[in-house]
């Protein structure tokens, strides 16, 4: 608990507030892992393409 919660109190607004504003600082930490491991899988990708073509159900 290194930050201050400028959302404390009671009641339904205040624990809405409460739940965005962790649920923001959650997802700007995760962030960095997301992209990295976008493009990891974007390199591996281009290392090794598929041995066959691709089709699924959109490409039919």
């Amino acid at each position: 608990n290194s930050f201050p919660n400028p959302f404390d109190g009671d009641g339904a607004a205040q624990g809405l507030l409460r739940a965005l504003s962790s649920a923001i600082i959650t997802f700007i930490a995760q962030l960095p892992l997301g992209v990295l491991a976008g493009i990891l899988l974007w390199i591996w990708r281009k290392d090794h393409p598929p041995k066959r073509p691709l089709e699924g159900i959109i490409d039919v």
